[in-house]
């Protein structure tokens, strides 16, 4: 994934069938990542990870991925599992919620401009999308649910007072 970690530390065990890493804590982007991690070697390599984020500012993490994380702005908290085998299949589940200083590419909201009746919110949203600009978010929720590797379910919520706007999303992606 390329994300990186400072400060690690963390309670480790092995055997010959599994490493078990407890307590693990560490500095992530501007926050702090606590985690429970467990991989299993017998008679498949398969993982299991328990993740909890706190206060991680997306801006410091455009350098990872420059594709998203140039469209969000703020900090958030996020608690996220992730099941998996070393072949590649991967089981997400978790949620992301804003904590301060959400804000989101406006042109990500073109699609719903449409829907929006005529008023002085969407003329100045529309004027945000021109200029390229950021929409500022009172409450940003996204919630993550992959049944399989292949496919990821996401359950969106986003409010803005500013722009009068209150958005439920489902939307499901097919990864290739």
């Amino acid at each position: 994934f390329g994300f990186e970690l400072t400060e690690v530390i963390g309670d480790f065990a092995a055997s010959s069938s599994r490493i078990k890493m407890t307590d693990v804590q560490a500095r992530f982007y501007g926050g702090s990542l606590n985690a429970e991690i467990v991989l299993e070697f017998a008679p498949e390599p398969v993982y299991h990870i328990e993740t909890e984020l706190t206060g991680v500012d997306l801006g410091l993490m455009r350098a990872v991925n420059q594709g998203i994380f140039s469209q969000v702005k703020g900090k958030v908290d996020a608690d996220l599992n992730i099941d998996g085998k070393t072949g590649g299949e991967n089981i997400i589940k978790g949620e992301i919620r804003s904590i301060e200083g959400a804000e989101v590419k406006a042109m990500l909201l073109k699609p719903l401009l449409d829907y929006i009746p005529q008023s002085t919110q969407k003329v100045d949203l529309n004027a945000l999308i021109v200029q390229n600009g950021d929409v500022p978010l009172d409450v940003a929720v996204v919630k993550i649910d992959s049944i399989r590797d292949d496919a990821l379910n996401t359950d969106i919520k986003l409010k803005s007072k500013k722009f009068n706007l209150d958005i439920g999303l489902k939307a499901d992606f097919n990864i290739e």
